[in-house]
């Protein structure tokens, strides 16, 4: 990691001078992310960014010589288990550290023996962070992968938590009290999972309206990748109206819009389906991260309706081990999209200018 920052000007001063009426040029400054997912210090530590997500403890193991589907009796494995602080939020925090120059975390724990572990994660991977430490004990989740195949070399993965977790103590009294950290940041991050509680829906809610309001972009990831049978799309529609950048998996949007999921998906068929997005979700002001390939993440487009299209390799086929690679994925595009994104603010300004392009939409259980 490196141990020098930069300023915005000067990272913004280090691209070649492209014709500010050409726009379209001017998004490519960087053409993909692609170098900065294998490479985080190809460019300097740039930006703030705020992330909301769960704080969870992971235990880690696998059936590496067998399927789940094969097994039919009681079975003792004696493999590696690993332990570690996981959730969307300390995920993408620390795959991003490498990329920012401040990475900010606000989330809610639980109380108990795991507590100390938890803060010390945080420290130790040079997070700054804003967690309360709420009653209840703190959630485990326990992850588990079979044998691979050729079709599918990584296996299937099969997660089992928690039904309550801290994260849903997390209110909208918890985000007003951090709301300097949100309103000051380059970007705020948040992912679907805090829409599956009201508590946290409205909290993540109150914290979109602050980014909005200050004119900081907001980053949505539409995870789980079945939410659809947990929510109907218009519970995320608010969520995805404001916001500046979506990155969803392929499979995930079709179910979403009730579009048939091909066997195959392309870079055709992904451009089709943003193609045919609602109108109020289709303005060339947002970007679309399309995932889809082997493990619906080898491949992504990004998509700026009616402005620019980009489709690249994120590496995941080649990748030894896939634990945590979309963060990695996703913290280098949004380093990609902010670069460019903020080079374009300042030739066209009223890209900027969210709060007067993007009407607020309250979230309502």
């Amino acid at each position: 990691m490196p141990e020098t920052t930069t300023t915005l000007a000067e990272l913004l001063a280090s691209f070649d001078p492209l014709d500010p009426r050409d726009l379209r040029g001017f998004r490519h400054a960087l053409p993909t992310p692609v170098t900065l997912i294998g490479c985080p210090d190809s460019l300097p530590l740039a930006f703030e960014v705020t992330v909301i997500g769960d704080i969870r403890v992971d235990v880690r193991s696998g059936v590496p010589t067998r399927r789940f589907v094969d097994m039919d009796t009681d079975e003792q494995v004696r493999t590696p288990v690993t332990v570690d602080v996981g959730g969307t939020a300390i995920g993408f925090a620390r795959a991003a550290a490498p990329h920012f120059a401040l990475v900010h975390v606000i989330g809610a724990m639980g109380h108990d023996h795991w507590s100390e572990f938890i803060r010390t994660s945080f420290d130790f991977a040079r997070i700054d962070s804003s967690i309360s430490e709420v009653e209840g004990p703190n959630s485990l989740v326990v992850v588990l992968r079979d044998q691979g195949t050729p079709e599918n070399p990584h296996g299937v993965r099969l997660i089992v938590s928690d039904a309550e977790t801290p994260y849903g103590q997390l209110d909208a009294d918890r985000i007003r009290a951090h709301s300097a950290f949100i309103e000051r940041s380059d970007a705020l991050v948040i992912d679907g999972y805090a829409l599956l509680e009201e508590a946290t829906a409205e909290a993540v809610d109150v914290a979109v309206d602050l980014a909005v309001a200050a004119g900081v972009p907001v980053c949505f990831d539409i995870v789980p990748h079945r939410i659809d049978s947990l929510l109907a799309f218009e519970r995320l529609r608010p969520f995805i109206h404001r916001s500046s950048l979506i990155t969803t998996e392929a499979q995930t949007l079709m179910r979403l819009l009730g579009r048939e999921v091909p066997e195959r998906v392309t870079a055709e068929v992904v451009q089709d389906l943003i193609d045919g997005l609602p109108p109020d979700l289709a303005d060339w002001q947002r970007t679309w991260l399309v995932r889809y390939g082997e493990g619906n993440m080898d491949e992504t487009s990004a998509i700026s309706p009616s402005h620019h299209s980009v489709t690249y390799p994120t590496g995941y086929a080649q990748a030894t081990t896939v634990t945590g690679y979309g963060y990695v994925v996703a913290a280098a595009e949004l380093k990609w999209w902010l670069t460019n994104y903020t080079r374009a603010a300042q030739i066209y300004p009223r890209l900027a200018e969210r709060s007067e392009l993007v009407e607020p939409r309250r979230f309502r259980p």
